[in-house]
């Protein structure tokens, strides 16, 4: 008998010891290094539409709308093509704004999106930059699964870098995307998930702080031209250039909090 319960106990540990044990949840407050803002879609204010996007870092950075008619809708998980809360716009004058970043010489941002249609190429799905058309950081998410980044260094002429992963993406797939720009080195990356899928460095490398930071959401910073109809479900911006190391933890938990796997 003591036998049978010495075998039953040396069992009991091995099943122990043979679970699988899950990974810590992804914790954006505590894992993302250099955090300014963050936002997701179930966290917001409702008028007629979102009215604000909530900073849900703590600083404050909320994205407005006063206008009801160009407040963009909420739509709730259930009924959202992939199961999560999303905010959505209608690419004719939804957007939304806020002016409160400040200066940076460099930032990160991680989109996580789907497309409603194929966007035209001056559409713009987060815009970020000052009042300055040269100095500005646009990104574009399309249904092909590229991203299109138009990144304006200070006092130099725009220029487009398109980026493209090879799988293609449906128009209601989630993307998770990032954009790395430093105004010090003049260099632009961008990332799907863990993917490299290019790096551009600018031909007029002029060091530059980009000054008085705006935003515009679904538009340029001003929300009042280059509208893009998109669902965005979570944005988080970071006010430093993250390493590459950095800023694939950063995508593996938004992939693994979205169930991309």
């Amino acid at each position: 008998m003591n036998g049978n319960r010495d075998r039953r106990f040396i069992d009991d540990r091995r099943k122990s010891s043979d679970r699988v044990v899950a990974p810590p949840a992804f914790n954006v407050l505590t894992d993302v290094p250099h955090l300014k803002a963050w936002y997701r879609a179930d966290t917001v204010v409702l008028a007629t539409g979102v009215s604000q996007l909530t900073d849900k870092s703590g600083n404050g950075y909320h994205y407005l709308q006063a206008t009801g008619g160009k407040q963009p809708a909420q739509v709730l998980a259930a009924s959202d093509p992939n199961g999560f809360d999303c905010v959505v716009s209608d690419g004719v004058d939804d957007g939304m704004v806020h002016t409160g970043f400040g200066a940076l010489t460099g930032l990160t941002f991680f989109v996580v999106s789907r497309s409603i249609v194929t966007p035209a190429a001056t559409g713009n799905l987060i815009c970020i930059g000052n009042s300055s058309a040269a100095q500005s950081v646009q990104v574009i998410v399309a249904t092909s699964g590229a991203f299109q980044t138009r990144y304006q260094n200070p006092g130099s002429t725009a220029t487009t870098y398109n980026f493209g992963v090879t799988a293609p993406v449906s128009g209601s797939d989630i993307i998770v995307s990032s954009v790395v720009a430093s105004t010090q080195t003049n260099v632009l990356t961008g990332k799907m998930g863990n993917v490299p899928v290019g790096s551009q460095v600018s031909t007029n490398a002029t060091p530059s702080t980009i000054a008085s930071i705006a935003s515009g959401l679904f538009a340029s910073q001003t929300a009042a031209a280059q509208y893009l109809a998109a669902g965005l479900y979570e944005l988080i911006v970071c006010d430093d250039v993250l390493t590459d190391a950095e800023v694939s933890i950063v995508n593996q938990g938004l992939i693994t909090s979205y169930e991309l796997f």
